[in-house]
């Protein structure tokens, strides 16, 4: 599962996340995902791969982080599995209440350029 989490600090500065359970980039082709990689470097995105998501809270989610927990405070989640549609998330979040938008595979297979364009969609709704 990926998770791109995004929250604000106290400073009103937007922190940005990519939380990955497998190692980063994988099943990707490596210039695909360098050039995605350093475009994020640049724009200061902290990674945790190789942390599986263990739940989300209130404030965000919790990971397994280098054989502890992790508390990740985030003001939006986004999630991403394999291709095959995972909806539970998106089901327990709008069943709690919570606002939700579920583009790419976790709406429904597709390919990649119909989930950045719903992804910008959505962000420009947000």
């Amino acid at each position: 599962m990926l998770a791109g989490i995004s929250a604000v600090n106290t400073s009103g500065a937007s922190l940005m996340s990519f939380v990955d359970a497998l190692p980063l980039g994988n099943g990707l082709l490596p210039r695909l995902f360098g050039a995605y990689r350093d475009r994020m470097v640049e724009l200061g995105v902290f990674f945790f791969d190789n942390s599986p998501v263990l739940r989300l809270t209130s404030e965000g989610i919790d990971i397994a982080h280098a054989g502890s927990m992790l508390s990740l405070k985030a003001d939006v989640v986004v999630t991403a599995i394999g291709t095959v549609p995972e909806t539970h998330l998106a089901d327990a979040l709008k069943d709690c209440g919570i606002p939700c938008h579920s583009i790419g595979d976790c709406a429904g297979i597709g390919d990649a350029l119909k989930a950045v364009r719903d992804g910008a969609d959505i962000g420009r709704m947000l």
